[in-house]
């Protein structure tokens, strides 16, 4: 009698928790599925993690033939006054692209010129950057103004290099 009741409590405890996890599913599950979707665009709209860069010509330098130098520090830099009274900062990790195919990519670039010249690539970045504005760099001409910065900065490292010899430059920053 005893184990014919027990059995008979955990049918009925099994089909309780059955009803129960079906409910969760049915009702949980839509829920989480549209707030994921606003999370998402809320995300697309702000554009949170913007990666812009600037190349050459897309044909002229084959992928193995470039070398890349990424500079492994966040970079903080604080953005110009935009009258709003609060002060706003871009996070950037940059990586910068050499073309080996270059003539004086081989005395130019090594792996020691690459460790002593980053402070100076880390000058032209924050140089550039902290002449535009939270909203210039994350408004509605965002692309416009980003790609403009990434020029200027890969015209920068040129210069500093006397040749051609950086191809693309890459940035990754979030704006807040």
């Amino acid at each position: 009698m005893k184990k014919g009741l027990i059995n008979m409590i955990t049918m009925v405890l099994t089909l309780v928790n059955l009803i129960l996890t079906g409910l969760l599913v049915f009702a949980i599950v839509p829920a989480m599925q549209s707030t994921n979707s606003v999370v998402t665009k809320i995300g697309e709209i702000i554009d949170l993690d913007a990666v812009t860069k600037v190349t050459g010509d897309s044909d002229s330098v084959p992928v193995d033939q470039l070398a890349v130098h990424t500079i492994e520090e966040k970079l903080t830099i604080t953005l110009a006054d935009d009258k709003s009274g609060t002060p706003h900062y871009a996070v950037v990790y940059a990586s910068i692209y050499f073309d080996t195919n270059n003539e004086e990519y081989a005395t130019l670039i090594t792996e020691e010129s690459k460790v002593t010249q980053e402070p100076m690539m880390k000058a032209y970045i924050d140089e550039v950057l902290s002449t535009y504005t939270a909203d210039e760099l994350n408004g509605p001409d965002a692309a416009k103004n980003r790609d403009k910065a990434v020029k200027e900065i890969k015209d920068k490292l040129n210069k500093m290099y006397g040749t051609d010899v950086v191809y693309e430059v890459v940035l990754r920053m979030t704006i807040s």
